[in-house]
């Protein structure tokens, strides 16, 4: 019962505090991540962790840009018009969370350049 107690319990966090948040627990969350199910146990996920200053406005500055970018007549992701929105909303909430942790699938990715 205590896994359905987490799920059910858990939180969405839109709003943050300045509370730094310590290398042990990103390393907690990594952790747990790492050990989550995969298909067929092929663990394809790599973690990218964004926490400093000059990381943290170089990733906003690249998904402002892969924002406009999916604005224009061309976009990179023929069918990303309906999340622009969404995304929006995402980008404002990463301006304020004191760190980011990027979950990302190489097995799916395609180069968007």
């Amino acid at each position: 019962m205590e896994v359905l107690h987490a799920i059910n319990e858990r939180k969405s966090i839109r709003r943050y505090s300045e509370q730094a948040i310590s290398k042990e627990t990103i390393e907690e969350i990594v952790n747990a991540g790492i050990r989550a199910p995969s298909s067929k146990n092929r663990q394809p996920w790599r973690f990218v962790i964004v926490k400093s200053d000059s990381s943290k406005l170089e990733m906003l500055d690249a998904m402002r840009s892969g924002l406009k970018r999916e604005e224009t007549a061309k976009p990179a992701l023929p069918d990303s018009k309906q999340f622009i929105s969404g995304a929006k909303h995402t980008l404002r909430i990463m301006e304020q969370a004191p760190v980011t942790i990027f979950v990302i699938n190489p097995l799916v990715f395609r180069d968007l350049s």
